[in-house]
């Protein structure tokens, strides 16, 4: 397995960028592995299945004495890391410690922006080291997947820093460093909001589970109760996490539980509104047009018209 230091790849400058082109070579005799790929904003139902084979072990590599951070900026493909397996497409972020097995493989166009910053640059305390951990290491997960405009912010940053690698001009190593800074500073915020992100959606779990089976009562009050959430707290995570309110949230189970007893049963409408958890027949014909843009008896009638 090939190993490589910093001098090789950058020269003596503490930082390196190149844009690549990934190989697609892949290593013969091995069964085939499929993996699902995860196409930019798309739904779980839409992600494509790709079978592929391991890669060469010609490929397989590790750095002895800098970190890289790779950008995809174009295609899709594989990265190998220590063993793990990760799909990789367009706004994905890949940070490679000194010392780690990996590979990349292409599977459709795979261009990256590769950025190589020397552990003595990072020991010697230009870097931020608030970026850091305690071993001196960068404190980046393996993965980041980018979104929205954090993926043009992180792409035009790159930008900047294979201009400045190519054309080296007057205090290029100042700018370089100043957007390696920059580039840290991003990736840092995005890392620590998705960390966030996650734990929330790990404590809205059980709430939308007990939501989902106790909709025709449940209560803000109620689910504030049971997380130990002050309910004006609870709404607004309610919001932001499903992007709908709590009582709009809730009103969409129990009209998506109405259509169905007035498709399937004969029971009557004020049965059905009594039954999905409204008291009033008023106010389930109100939510109930709002949502569905007809009356209970239209959506009845055009659900037996052949």
């Amino acid at each position: 397995m090939l190993t490589y230091f910093m001098e090789q790849w950058g020269g003596k400058d503490g930082i390196a960028v190149s844009e690549d082109t990934v190989s697609n070579r892949m290593r013969h005799g091995r069964s085939p592995v499929t993996v699902r790929l995860d196409p930019v904003g798309k739904k779980d139902d839409d992600r494509k299945e790709v079978v592929l084979d391991s890669y060469d072990p010609e490929q397989l590599h590790c750095h002895r004495d800098f970190v890289e951070i790779f950008f995809v900026h174009r295609g899709h493909g594989v990265a190998f890391l220590d063993g793990t397996r990760f799909i990789i497409q367009k706004g994905d972020v890949v940070c490679i410690q000194p010392g780690q097995i990996h590979a990349n493989y292409s599977l459709a166009g795979l261009t990256v922006y590769n950025c190589l910053i020397s552990e003595a640059l990072l020991a010697g305390g230009r870097i931020s080291a608030r970026y850091l951990e305690e071993d001196g290491r960068l404190g980046l997960e393996p993965l980041l997947h980018l979104d929205g405009t954090r993926i043009l912010e992180v792409e035009d940053i790159f930008r900047k820093l294979f201009g400045e690698f190519l054309e080296k001009t007057l205090y290029y190593e100042e700018a370089m460093l100043n957007e390696v800074n920059l580039l840290l500073l991003c990736l840092a915020r995005f890392q620590r909001l998705d960390r966030q992100q996650v734990k929330t959606r790990e404590a809205m779990a059980p709430l939308l589970e007990y939501i989902s089976s106790n909709y025709k009562t449940a209560t803000l009050q109620e689910l504030a109760e049971m997380s130990s959430y002050h309910p004006d707290y609870l709404s607004r995570l309610f919001h932001q996490t499903q992007g709908l309110t709590f009582t709009e949230y809730v009103n969409r189970l129990r009209m998506n539980e109405a259509v169905q007893l007035l498709t399937q049963t004969d029971q009557s409408v004020e049965e059905i509104a009594a039954a999905v958890g409204f008291s009033s027949r008023v106010h389930f014909y109100d939510v109930f047009k709002k949502q569905t843009g007809m009356t209970p008896g239209e959506l009845r009638r055009r659900a037996v018209t052949p």
